[in-house]
């Protein structure tokens, strides 16, 4: 019997099979299973119809109806099932034109790209690998199913997927499949840059992130990358570089620029359509890793880091110099530190407008917010009104004269 999660799909599975249908666990699921690794998402193949299954089920949401897929709602649960499918032509390497039903689990496995994924199973854990699969992943490769001509004119994004694979899995590139991946790496440039940007940052968070970066080179696929096709030179220097699997986003990015000599964070931002949010926090590392170089650890860094950015700076600095900061070190500065956010502060910029009810507003007031700021984290100024007061005092008086 099939532990979790797949028994949660277990009751799924049962009713498409008393009404006469067949119904396998596919994809990834099964690759996971079977290298006995966490299985992430659970996705359901059947021979029966949308049709028949919206009638079998009474909470359904018809996701993608046109190309088969229901969602079936059962209990908390929920679960993407789809028709057996074969698929017409790939006009514009990224989906079929046209997509037949069919009733043979065989034909619907003949479609999938790499034949670690070409893989179902039953719940009582019987394997169905027409295409070899189980064989690929004890020898640690990646096949394609069928020609990799094939596969790779249908959706040009299969080429980065298997470099994705080879870091995620640690596994090696097939030479049949890295050689078709040299003579077509240019369709990827036919492929939309943000499923590059997803299947790049999973490439990046794989635990064999070395052996995707030698397939990355050896596939000479990062010539026709964004970035990469402009400054080959960064794939040998991130080579040279990263040891490890890089966990989070900014990180990624903020290395990418870092190891750069040719592309700031801007150009990275347009080039993948990288969103506002990684954006900011990208930029932030950046500000937060340039204070540390030059001043080292003290509480303006702590400061500017925050908290919530510890974990992802002892990352970057790990990375880009080699050097191991305790993460426990920053947070007992950050605890001794007189405020931890500029709302700690005894003033706001209206306490310091009313101190000189004559001026008007302008820039100056966040200037003497900033050196307020800077004097109580040295402690070089007690963030008290009255002192803070007097302070701000004595430097309109310096200007003054």
């Amino acid at each position: 019997m099939l532990g979790e999660p797949f028994k949660k799909a277990r009751n799924v599975i049962q009713v498409l099979e008393d009404n006469g249908y067949e119904a396998y666990f596919v994809g990834g699921s099964v690759r996971d299973y079977l290298l006995d690794v966490p299985v992430g998402d659970i996705d359901i193949a059947t021979n029966a119809k949308p049709d028949e299954m919206l009638s079998l089920f009474e909470r359904t949401v018809p996701v993608g109806i046109e190309h088969g897929t229901v969602l079936i709602l059962d209990g908390d649960h929920e679960f993407e099932v789809t028709t057996y499918r074969v698929e017409g032509e790939y006009d514009d390497f990224r989906r079929p034109d046209s997509v037949e039903f069919v009733r043979d689990i065989t034909l619907d496995l003949s479609r999938r790209d790499f034949t670690i994924n070409a893989m179902a199973m039953n719940l009582d854990g019987d394997i169905i690998d027409p295409y070899g699969g189980q064989e690929h992943l004890l020898q640690k490769e990646i096949h394609t199913v069928g020609q990799p001509k094939d596969r790779f004119t249908e959706d040009a994004l299969r080429m980065l997927r298997a470099v994705r694979f080879a870091s995620q899995l640690n596994f090696e590139i097939a030479h049949d499949v890295n050689d078709a991946i040299i003579e077509y790496g240019p369709l990827i440039n036919h492929v939309a840059v943000e499923r590059i940007q997803v299947e790049l940052f999973k490439m990046f968070k794989g635990v064999g992130l070395k052996q995707g970066l030698h397939s990355l080179n050896s596939t000479q696929l990062y010539k026709s990358l964004p970035v990469f096709k402009e400054e080959h030179s960064l794939l040998t220097r991130l080579n040279e570089t990263v040891k490890n699997p890089i966990p989070f986003e900014n990180v990624m990015i903020a290395t990418l620029t870092l190891l750069s000599q040719e592309h700031d964070l801007n150009n990275w931002v347009k080039a993948y359509k990288l969103s506002n949010k990684l954006k900011k926090e990208s930029l932030h590392l950046l500000n937060c890793y340039d204070e540390y170089r030059r001043n080292g650890i003290n509480e303006t860094l702590v400061y500017q880091l925050t908290a919530d950015y510890f974990g992802h700076f002892v990352e970057l600095v790990f990375i880009i110099d080699q050097v191991s900061i305790d993460a426990s070190e920053l947070t007992t500065l950050f605890e001794q530190l007189p405020i931890r956010t500029r709302s700690d502060l005894a003033v706001t910029g209206h306490d310091i407008m009313s101190m000189f009810p004559n001026e008007k507003r302008g820039p100056w007031i966040g200037e003497y917010l900033s050196n307020i700021e800077q004097l109580v984290l040295q402690s070089k100024l007690i963030n008290n009104r009255t002192e803070i007061e007097r302070q701000v005092k004595r430097w309109k008086e310096q200007e003054s004269n």
